[in-house]
């Protein structure tokens, strides 16, 4: 938990160890993170482009390639409250899994603006990437949902530094502060920035839950214990949905679509926990996190391997299924 006074202590402690002339560039510089969803998802370099679009500088470039939990419940500390009206006591029990998944890219950026960490916090749009609009990067680059929602960035001078500080020691403070006064377009060397991405491992998997439901019922009727065969126009509506591109709003009212059709007409029989699973994936008014466990519990059963990001996709996903929309 933290107290009121943390604030204050990490000012303090700027004002003790950091040289007075360098502590109001702190002001625009703002603490960003690339969270492990977007690194596994491949929409990192995305995220750095549209950062370079803004003309934002890139003051430093950290890959967080073992990753600890109490690092990330440190940087999430006053969400952690109840004091704070947007506070995650009630669901850190599922976010924080996201990120312990996989790697991070800690990030800090110069934002020539007189507000930079409200610009940045409009670039990030709404934590629920179906209420952010273009040009908002959860929006553009897909964010799956309001735990996997792709970037964390801090909401003031203080928390910049303090965040900064979990993840780097006060020396690389100083040397970015030192740095920002500079007019050499990037603070980080290429190599760096390189080194940083080469040590995030990127993948491409699509872990919006649409594609996490449609992925589950392929392999469901795949591995039914029953043997019955998939039936083959349902599989090419499947992976054709699996292929297509649209923002996350547009995309989950082509999956209800997807979904009403296919409630209309006849599937072949599973097995009882098949089915079970399959009725669950059926219809959005059955997600919720205890749904995602019964799904992915049948298919283990089944003999499919779930990986980490399989079922984070299931459990935020269904944890925060908006409602169903009708055409």
């Amino acid at each position: 938990m933290a107290s009121i006074g943390a604030a204050d202590r990490v000012w303090e402690d700027l004002v003790a160890t950091v040289p007075s002339r360098l502590l109001p560039r702190l002001s625009q510089l703002v603490f960003a993170l690339i969270k492990p969803d977007a690194i596994a998802m491949g929409v990192h370099q995305l995220i750095l482009d549209s950062i370079v679009d803004r003309g934002w500088r890139l003051m430093s470039a950290k890959a967080i390639s073992a990753p600890q939990a109490g690092a990330f419940e440190s940087l999430y500390a006053f969400n952690l409250t109840a004091r704070n009206e947007q506070n995650q006591l009630g669901v850190w029990w599922l976010n924080s899994k996201l990120y312990t998944a996989g790697p991070s890219i800690a990030l800090l950026l110069q934002v020539p603006n007189h507000a930079p960490h409200e610009e940045v916090s409009k670039w990030k749009g709404p934590s629920d990437p179906m209420l952010a609009v273009p040009g908002q990067v959860r929006h553009d680059a897909r964010g799956s949902n309001t735990a996997m929602n792709l970037v964390h960035a801090a909401d003031g001078p203080i928390s910049t530094a303090r965040e900064y500080l979990i993840f780097h020691d006060l020396g690389e403070l100083v040397h970015a502060l030192q740095a920002s006064a500079e007019r050499a377009p990037d603070a980080v060397p290429d190599h760096e920035l390189e080194h940083a991405l080469c040590l995030a491992r990127p993948t491409h998997r699509a872990l919006d839950l649409p594609s996490a439901v449609i992925r589950s019922k392929l392999l469901l009727e795949a591995h039914g214990a029953d043997g019955a065969r998939a039936v083959p126009a349902r599989v090419q509506r499947h992976v054709d949905f699996l292929m297509s591109e649209a923002p996350p709003e547009e995309r989950w009212r082509d999956f209800c679509r997807l979904l009403r059709t296919e409630r209309r007409s006849k599937r072949p029989r599973q097995s009882r926990g098949t089915d079970r699973a399959l009725e669950i994936l059926a219809d959005p008014s059955n997600y919720s996190h205890g749904a995602a466990v019964s799904v992915i519990a049948a298919l283990t059963e089944a003999g499919v391997a779930v990986d980490v990001w399989d079922r984070l996709a299931l459990e935020t996903g269904m944890h925060y299924a908006p409602d169903e929309v009708s055409d």
